[in-house]
């Protein structure tokens, strides 16, 4: 009846549903997201990656009044202004991607393109958000992508993994000043 739905046991004996139908996932996330909350320890990862009283951990009339404010800033007017900014981005990528293919000997196939979408994306954003060119297609590195990188590839020592897995339980040693969560 309702498609590929199914709950599985997490760690101490907790459970947690799993939603795989596209119309039910459909229904969860573009309909009425509003409606569903996280779970509490969701909730408080986020809020510890985000701060509190943002727009991904509000919920009910707080998050609607969020949504108020924010849907003027995503109308196709306002998303037309950005238009320019993202073509130039991509023209941008694109010649990127052409010298470098120009320069191997082989031309071969480029293997990972995400360091260059990742560097896309965050140049488009730092322009069209905070009028600021980070220049992470021109290969340099800002401070913000510096610290995003660091905070993105940092490894769990195996104690913070087990911490991890407690806290799954106890959610009050999310609160421990562990390296990663102070980084």
């Amino acid at each position: 009846m309702y498609g590929s739905v199914y709950r599985i046991r997490v760690p101490l004996g907790t459970d947690s549903i799993v939603v795989c139908d596209p119309k039910a996932l459909s229904h969860l996330f573009a309909l009425d997201t509003w409606k569903y909350s996280h779970p509490p320890l969701a909730l408080l990862q986020i809020t510890m990656l985000t701060g509190p009283g943002n727009l991904l951990v509000s919920l009910g009339e707080s998050h609607n009044r969020h949504r108020k404010i924010l849907n003027p800033l995503f109308a196709p007017a306002a998303l037309k202004r950005y238009t320019s900014v993202m073509y130039d981005s991509a023209y941008k990528l694109s010649t990127a991607w052409e010298s470098e293919l120009q320069a191997s000997a082989t031309n071969e196939i480029m293997p990972d393109i995400s360091e260059w979408i990742n560097n896309l994306s965050f140049d488009i954003i730092g322009l069209a958000a905070f009028s600021t060119d980070f220049k992470s297609l021109d290969g340099e590195k800002s401070a913000v992508a510096t610290a995003l990188t660091a905070v993105g590839h940092a490894k769990p020592s195996p104690i913070t993994s087990k911490i991890f897995l407690l806290a799954q339980a106890f959610p009050v040693l999310f609160e421990l000043p562990l390296p990663r969560s102070t980084l």
